[in-house]
This record gives structure tokens, sequence and C-alpha cells, in this order.
């Protein structure tokens, strides 16, 4: 760390070089802000293993970076904000630098997009990347699409009501996400949202509600309906500790919210995963019609805590 420290104070070019072999490394904080107006470059050409005792670790990261005001926010390829009854069709995003599609303070849009005419490609080792990212709109309905990306397929964000997603096929990527929620002040709550007819292939996530750890008060209450997954690493997932650096309980209230008709495969042990707030359990969670397998006949569980679910 006495590199990284050097470096990090360094007004100047700066790398931090890790020489080939194997190390075994704790819980690590690369901490700035730092001093120099160009980035500091990490080289890794060494093997890292982390120590397995879990107790050694208190930030819920093994290696994290924290503090640096210089990190460029990523722009999104393209932005609508404040459209009235707009129609967006035929459309072709490749390799964002950002979110490929940001579409907030909006509402009355229609997606009337044909099965290939709006298409998302991305690696799907590109971070921060959302196929389609809506916020603060309200009856929205996207339709049709073909998304494969490194984050999010679609997400859709805080103070969006209304919001149908309907036979999108998407893979790679994390699935599509309500959320995250709560992450800053005022944040508004997450109603009505329905996601339907959709395939997903070869996501790390299925279909995920995420609500940040020690978050504002806030809701979240909608319905997942007719989804297939295939190879699918967490096919249905509540995490209320998402980017969790506090032990503050979330304060997103999930309720209301209906799993029907759900047919996966999966790679995962652990399938199910309702994760809620011990501050604000999640109620009324219901889920009818479930159908999920293990890619190698596995056997596989669930696991529930603070859930109200039948």
């Amino acid at each position: 760390m006495r590199t990284w420290r050097a470096a990090c104070d360094f007004n100047g070019n700066a790398r931090v070089f890790v020489p080939p072999g194997v190390y075994t490394l704790g819980e690590t904080v690369f901490a700035g802000p730092c001093k120099g107006t160009h980035p500091v470059i990490l080289d890794i050409t060494g093997t890292l293993k982390a120590v397995p005792d879990v107790s050694e670790y208190s930030n819920f990261a093994w290696i994290s970076f924290d503090n640096n005001p210089s990190c460029v926010h990523l722009p999104a390829t393209l932005h609508f904000d404040g459209i009235k009854n707009g129609k967006i069709m035929r459309l072709k995003f490749v390799n964002s630098m950002g979110f490929h599609l940001h579409i907030t303070n909006s509402y009355l849009v229609r997606f009337l997009v044909r099965f290939h005419g709006l298409t998302i490609d991305a690696p799907d080792q590109s971070p921060n990347t959302d196929g389609i990212h809506i916020s603060r709109s309200n009856n929205m309905k996207l339709s049709r699409s073909v998304i494969r990306t490194g984050d999010d397929c679609v997400s859709i964000g805080q103070g969006s009501n209304n919001v149908t997603i309907n036979k999108v096929t998407s893979g790679p990527g994390h699935g599509i996400s309500i959320g995250s929620i709560g992450k800053l002040p005022g944040e508004l709550e997450v109603r009505g949202f329905i996601v339907k007819n959709c395939t997903l292939r070869g996501t790390t996530n299925g279909i995920r509600i995420k609500t940040y750890a020690g978050a504002n008060p806030n809701r979240a209450l909608g319905m997942f309906s007719d989804i297939v997954m295939e190879n699918v690493k967490n096919p249905i997932i509540i995490d209320q500790s998402y980017g969790d650096k506090t032990t503050e309980p979330s304060q997103v209230k999930i309720s209301d919210v209906i799993y029907q008709n759900i047919r996966a495969t999966t790679i995962s042990a652990i399938p199910v995963q309702l994760m809620c707030s011990s501050r604000l359990p999640c109620q009324n969670v219901r889920r009818t019609d479930i159908n999920l397998k293990h890619v190698s006949n596995a056997p596989i569980t669930s696991q529930r805590v603070n859930a109200n679910a039948g």
C-alpha cells in the first residue's frame, strides 16, 4: 500500500506494478483522492488470492477503490428528457460508453418496435452499459427488442410508474432489473411495473429487484409474468443490500410483487433469493407456477430472509 500511496500522491503519470507470482491478499482499499490529474494505472501480471477467512472483511468487498473525484460519468448514447407521446423505432446501438438508451422525466412514451427493430450490442464484460434505463417516467411500453450488453439489459429506476416490458430477448447481461432504488434522498417509488413474455439467455441475473442498504424511504410493486430463462445464474432475486457499505437496513418497502409462469434453467444451487430488509420486510410476494431446474440436474433450493412470500 505504500506503493499505491506514493503513486496516488504523485502529480504525474504513475503506475503500480504487481510482478509475476502468487500473492495472498486480504481486504484492500485503494483510497483517494489522488493528487495527480492523470489516472493511476494498476498493472497486475501476478495472481492475487483472497484470504479465505470471511471475518477479515469488514466492508463487503475484497478490493475496492474509494473517493476518486476524478471518475468520469460515462455518457449515454441516446438520452431523452421530458418527451411526450413519442415513438422510438428501428434503432441499433453498438458498444456505448455508458447507457445505450436513457429515458427520464417522460410520460406517455410507447416503444413500437418490431422484433429486430431495437437492437443493442455490447460486450458482456462492459460495466455500466445498461441497454435501456428508465427513470422518473410514466406509462411506458418497451416491446420486441433484442438486448445484449455487459450490465442490466433493462433497468427501471426511481419514479417510474406503469412501465411495461414485453417480448424482450436478453443475454448476455445482468438481466431485467427494478432499481437500483433508494441511493439518494428524495427518490420516488416504483409502481405498477409489468415484465412479461421475455426471454433471458446466459445472463448473470434474471428478474431482479435491487435497493440500497440504508436507503431512503421508498416503495416498489409490480409483476413478472411468462418469463423463460436459459442458463441463468440468479433467475429470481430480491437484493435489499445492494451496494452494501453500511449495516443499516434498507427503507425501501417491497410489496405486492407477483411472479407467475416462470421457466428457468440455472447454473446456481440457489436460484431464488429473496433477501429483504429487516426494517421493512417484503410483504405479499406471490409466486405461482414456477419451474426451475439446474442445468446438470443437481439439487436446488431457495433462500428467503425477511420475506412474506407465498
